[in-house]
C-alpha cells in the first residue's frame, strides 16, 4: 500500500513539474526568441467540411 502512495505522489509531482517546465520554456522563447517575417505567396482552399471549417494550403517565402 505504501508503494501505491509513493507512486501516485511521484506521478503528481512529476506532472506539476512538467507543467511548470512548459511555462518556463514558453517564457524563455518569448524573451530570447526571434521575430520571423514571411510573405504569403499563395493560399488555396483544399477542403470544406460540414461544420463550416475550411482546410487551406499556403506557401510562404
Amino acid at each position: 500500500m505504501l508503494f501505491a502512495y509513493i507512486f501516485s505522489a511521484a506521478i503528481a509531482v512529476g506532472t506539476v513539474f512538467y507543467i511548470v517546465h512548459l511555462f518556463l520554456r514558453d517564457q524563455m522563447i518569448d524573451t530570447h526568441g526571434r521575430e520571423i517575417r514571411a510573405l504569403v505567396e499563395d493560399v488555396r482552399r483544399v477542403a470544406e467540411y460540414d461544420g463550416s471549417s475550411i482546410t487551406i494550403e499556403y506557401r510562404l517565402s
